[in-house]
């Protein structure tokens, strides 16, 4: 039992040492390189921002909208008892622009994006291109990992958005067919409940959220082995630490929330 214990944790830091040093030169080729003249590759950007992010739209949509269909469902026979139907506007107002639309869309995106990274960068690295590159003399993170790393983390805020809208009019439509809500009523209690500050702080986390799926998914890429055995091993790995990195990280961005911003409200 020892033993299988100590292998288990040497293994976690070697993943953990490892996983450091790719988000080291992740963060050096992003921040540190462009002042010493290294441009960074927008082109590449630009199409890796079609492909993870303009589209995953029909799929965010449509989980988002089911998603406010689903809260109205659930709240309206509590909120008909007690006489206030229309609060159904605030509270998926609220819900969806403070937690979930950010929460659920990155965690869609970890198997929709995340997954095809992990996929395309094992499969290379099966190949030997990545091996071509640093023969080459071009460095893999800069040319592979920067632009994705990038492009996921600028997608996911603009998806959010998309997603905060599909879920309100998810809301509006369920509450106009069991609740018998005015559009303009509740449209008018959406605008009066969003805040400024709570969609700057879904923004933020939403970048961060981009950034955790592209960097497990190039590091699960990069790691490689064994064929397309490993790939299909690693993709699955690479979802799976995505998520729980993921709600973690949703964790820590609502206690700081509840602790900071909501005293200076």
């Amino acid at each position: 039992m020892i033993r299988t214990l100590g292998k288990a944790a040497i293994g976690f830091l070697k993943e953990l040492s490892n996983f450091f040093y790719l988000t080291r030169d992740i963060l050096y080729w992003i921040f540190i390189a462009p002042l010493k003249g290294k441009r960074i590759r927008t082109e590449s950007i630009a199409y890796q921002i079609v492909r993870v992010g303009v589209r995953a739209i029909p799929i965010i949509c449509l989980v988002l909208f089911l998603v406010g269909m689903i809260l109205a469902v659930a709240m309206s026979p509590l909120l008909v008892r007690f006489g206030v139907p229309s609060l159904i506007a605030n509270i998926i107002a609220v819900s969806v622009t403070r937690e979930i639309g950010a929460l659920l869309t990155a965690l869609v995106m970890s198997g929709f994006a995340g997954a095809s990274i992990a996929a395309e960068i094992g499969t290379m690295n099966v190949s030997e291109e990545l091996m071509a590159l640093e023969t080459s003399a071009l460095n893999p993170v800069y040319f592979l990992v920067v632009p994705r790393v990038l492009a996921t983390a600028i997608a996911l805020p603009c998806l959010v958005i998309i997603s905060d809208v599909a879920g309100i009019v998810g809301g509006l439509i369920t509450s106009r067919l069991l609740l018998d809500v005015s559009p303009s009523l509740y449209m008018q209690l959406t605008y009066e409940s969003i805040e400024i500050r709570v969609l700057v702080y879904s923004t933020i986390k939403s970048v961060i959220f981009g950034m955790i799926i592209a960097s497990l998914a190039c590091y699960h890429g990069i790691k490689v082995r064994g064929g397309a055995e490993g790939v299909g091993k690693e993709t699955t790995s690479s979802v799976v630490y995505s998520m729980i990195f993921i709600i973690l990280a949703n964790l820590v961005f609502s206690m700081f929330y509840n602790m900071y911003l909501e005293v200076y409200k």
